[in-house]
């Protein structure tokens, strides 16, 4: 059973080459937030040669692989990625600019622990997953969930943007924005959180920006 702290369940964050502070930041919610998850890093490469590189993951141990893209679908890296981490049991998935702002509520505790799947976008709920199986569900039905019944799989909303939901979130997306903060901007913003604060954010954008200004000397120190 998966208790409101991440007891038995693993996290798959998913990301690239260049996406270094996304991914901590991600990573650094799950370890304040659901301490008890054992999260795993898998990282796509591509044609970027950045300066950083996921230092980090090795000064603070954590599990980290790397491994080229294998399709122009996103789904079904995404899904090659779960199949290399070779997990058993229940696993999450993300993206980064995923965050872990609170412990898991009753709602998505008693879908974790009577469903094997639920999706939302990129961010998925699998319970023993069949990658193999689920990739060519999606390649020739177009839905990866295609052999499973609505009583095994949920397709609705795990995951919402962080900018559009007023009342707390466990997990959201800042991929459309935190405050002043958008994704086209460049450079770390965890050392200037505090002025990327605006007076209209929500709550949960309220809380990626006290998560960025708690790790960045954490981050500065490992990176």
């Amino acid at each position: 059973m998966i208790n409101q702290f991440g007891k038995n369940l693993n996290v798959l964050i998913v990301t690239e080459t260049g996406k270094d502070w996304q991914t901590f930041g991600t990573w650094y919610s799950f370890y304040k937030n659901l301490p008890e998850a054992k999260v795993t890093i898998a990282c796509h490469r591509n044609k970027k040669a950045p300066f950083q590189f996921y230092q980090w993951t090795k000064r603070l141990g954590i599990d980290f692989f790397v491994h080229r893209r294998i399709s122009e679908d996103p789904v079904i890296n995404q899904m090659d990625s779960v199949a290399r981490a070779e997990y058993t049991g229940e696993l999450l998935v993300v993206p980064a600019l995923t965050m872990a702002l609170d412990v898991l509520c009753p709602k998505i505790l008693t879908i974790f622990n009577k469903k094997k799947a639920w999706i939302d976008e990129d961010v998925w709920f699998l319970k023993d997953p069949n990658t193999q199986s689920m990739m060519n569900d999606h390649f020739f039905e177009q839905n990866f969930l295609y052999n499973y019944t609505e009583e095994e799989a949920e397709v609705s909303e795990l995951c919402p943007d962080a900018n559009e939901k007023k009342e707390l979130k466990p997990l959201v997306t800042y991929r459309k924005g935190c405050g002043k903060w958008i994704d086209t901007l460049k450079g770390c913003p965890f050392s200037s959180a505090a002025g990327l604060a605006s007076t209209e954010m929500t709550v949960n954008e309220n809380r990626i920006i006290e998560l960025w200004k708690k790790m960045c000397g954490l981050y500065s120190a490992v990176a």
